[in-house]
């Protein structure tokens, strides 16, 4: 198996006064033509704040492939918006092959809090999208305006100017300062329907959908579109709960090893002791690619 190592500047954290670091990420691309898909690989060193993990995060692009299945009487795989649609019933059934159970579908709001999961790992496949996902890094301000970056687009629309210019999606803060407080480094990603990532316990993430329209100054955090808090779907048939989801913006579903319950912990939280972090146990199966391949080789 071929395997490419090469590495990858992100200049995506930024501290209050807005100057910028560079943050070195290893990334580790394995060869697609292996019998189990490989992932991008993404090793995050501990920060200040959050524990992160020795195990990498594993991102793999486009895991689940858009199915008509799931359309309840539509031609194509797509939603009202013409958006790619992934069958959440299929992958809560993917999940469970591998003994991973799902807790949650979530549609996602403008922004959440940073945070992590300390007690144990955690897979998120993305059901609808486009949204933004940033790894690794810590909010340094509570307030959603300032630890959130908008679309240039997005920005725009908020402080009533009018788009110009490039159709092209620009990130970043505003000149107002807004977006840009939170620590350097990480890594942030435009996710799209079908892709999947493999989260250690402790490696931050927060979820976003920058251009949700939110009402006012609401972040409109996310919600869970199976109930139960996020802790189980509820219901007693709660894979019929799953597939009955209405999916509409940037939407996911969240698994756990068999067995695990997660808890939420943000930036500051185990600071003195993250190694309590670092000792949760591997899994026994990879919810993605089972017995061979992901975790399985590259969690050691």
């Amino acid at each position: 198996m071929a395997v490419f190592h090469f590495f990858a500047y992100i200049s995506r954290g930024i501290f209050p006064r807005r100057s910028v670091l560079t943050a070195r990420t290893c990334i580790t691309c394995t060869d697609m033509a292996t019998a189990a898909p490989s992932p991008v690989v993404y090793h995050i060193s501990p920060t200040k704040l959050i524990p992160n993990s020795h195990l990498p995060l594993l991102y793999f692009p486009g895991f689940f492939r858009p199915s008509a299945a799931s359309l309840k009487g539509r031609d194509s795989p797509t939603n009202s918006d013409n958006t790619p649609r992934v069958d959440a019933a299929e992958v809560y059934d993917h999940f469970l092959s591998h003994g991973w159970e799902t807790q949650w579908v979530a549609k996602y709001g403008l922004s959440q809090p940073s945070h992590y999961h300390p007690e144990t790992h955690e897979c998120m496949a993305v059901l609808t999208g486009p949204g933004r996902i940033r790894f690794g890094v810590a909010d340094l301000d509570a307030d959603w305006r300032k630890n959130t970056p908008l679309s240039r687009q997005a920005q725009e629309q908020r402080h009533g100017q009018k788009t110009a210019g490039s159709s092209e999606t620009q990130w970043g803060g505003d000149s107002a300062g807004e977006g840009v407080y939170y620590e350097p480094g990480g890594v942030e990603l435009t996710v799209h329907a079908g892709d999947a990532f493999i989260i250690p316990a402790g490696v931050a993430h927060k979820s976003y959908d920058p251009e949700h329209p939110g009402q006012g100054d609401s972040a409109a955090e996310a919600i869970a579109l199976t109930g139960g808090g996020f802790h189980g779907v509820s219901g007693d048939d709660t894979r019929k709960a799953v597939q009955d989801c209405e999916l509409s913006g940037f939407t996911m579903i969240g698994a756990y090893p068999e067995g695990k319950d997660w808890t939420w912990a943000e930036g500051g939280a185990h600071v003195g002791n993250f190694e309590k972090v670092w000792s949760v146990g591997k899994p026994k199966l990879d919810p993605l690619v089972g017995k061979e391949g992901g975790l399985n080789s590259l969690w050691e």
